[in-house]
C-alpha cells in the first residue's frame, strides 16, 4: 500500500510548529526581562503588519482598538499571533482594551514562560 502524501495544510502546520518550538526554546534561555522584550517586539511586529503601519507608529501601551484594530482585523491578528507565538487569543481579548505590552505578558504566561519561570540551563 502506497503511503499518503501530506496535504499542504499538514505541511504548513508542521512548519509553523517547528518555528514556534524554536521561538519557545529561544525564550526559555532568556531572563524574564529579555523574554518580555522579545515577546513585546514580536507582538508589535505582528500588530504593525496587521494594521499595515510602521512599527514606529505603534504605541505599546495603548489599547489595540485605539491604535486602529477593528473587529474585521482581529481574525488576521489572531492568525498572526497563533503562528508567531503558538497561542490563541479570542476576539474579546484583543478588543477589550489591553495594549501590546500586556498582550505580550499574556502570551508568555500561556507559554509557561512568565515571571515565575526560571531560566533553563
Amino acid at each position: 500500500r502506497k503511503a499518503r502524501e501530506p496535504s499542504f495544510l499538514e505541511l504548513l502546520e508542521a512548519e509553523s510548529d517547528d518555528a514556534f518550538s524554536g521561538f519557545a526554546r529561544e525564550l526559555e534561555a532568556l531572563s524574564f526581562e529579555e523574554r518580555k522584550a522579545r515577546a513585546t517586539d514580536l507582538m508589535a511586529d505582528i500588530v504593525s503588519s496587521t494594521l499595515r503601519v510602521g512599527r514606529e507608529q505603534i504605541d505599546l501601551e495603548k489599547p489595540l482598538s485605539e491604535i486602529g484594530l477593528d473587529s474585521l482585523m482581529t481574525v488576521e491578528l489572531q492568525t498572526g499571533l497563533a503562528s508567531g507565538f503558538g497561542v490563541e487569543f479570542s476576539t474579546m481579548e484583543l478588543m477589550r482594551g489591553a495594549g501590546i505590552n500586556d498582550m505580550a505578558l499574556v502570551a508568555l504566561r500561556r507559554l509557561n514562560l512568565g515571571a515565575d519561570v526560571a531560566v533553563s540551563g
